[in-house]
């Protein structure tokens, strides 16, 4: 027999020879969308490139988006993942400044989340949001990034709205 043309999808190979050969394969499980030059690639959680992609294939996976950000994504990923709800609504990720992220949540609103204690943050936005529903059509950005400060920033339209002196009613 011949073996596989590409291995580029495995992670692992082991073969155990006695009157037949036994090969155990471990795919790779793609996690993310790597765009990088106008391109994207798909990725496993290790950052590892699977394989370059054509068309609507993964529309499931956030794009992931930094030079060194594959590298990174196993760091985030799981903390992002302990807040399903939330984690169902990010559709990108930016590793900006090779030390932190900014997460695209609806296609519309940036989480800057701050350098360190991603996990606190991430929850913190989460119960709000479960408690209060702050992301929604009016919030263009939510600035995590100072550790006492949530900052909300408004659409020009609604921000507009709340500085008009007098009623609104």
């Amino acid at each position: 027999r011949r073996p596989p043309r590409s291995t580029q999808g495995v992670s692992s190979a082991a073969s155990d020879v006695y009157k037949r050969q036994v090969i155990n394969l471990k795919e790779r499980r793609p996690t993310g969308r790597w765009q990088r030059n106008g391109r994207l690639t798909l990725i496993d959680e290790d950052g590892v490139v699977i394989r370059k992609l054509n068309g609507a294939l993964f529309q499931h996976l956030p794009i992931i988006i930094g030079d060194d950000a594959p590298t990174q994504v196993k760091q985030i990923l799981p903390i992002l993942k302990k807040e399903p709800e939330l984690f169902g609504r990010v559709k990108a990720l930016t590793f900006v400044g090779g030390r932190r992220w900014n997460v695209r949540v609806d296609d519309k609103i940036d989480i800057k989340l701050p350098e360190n204690q991603i996990d606190k943050a991430w929850s913190h936005l989460a119960t709000i949001e479960r408690g209060h529903k702050v992301l929604n059509d009016d919030v263009i950005a939510v600035d995590m990034r100072v550790s006492d400060q949530f900052i909300i920033k408004l659409t020009p339209a609604k921000a507009s709205v709340i500085r008009k002196p007098g009623r609104t009613t």
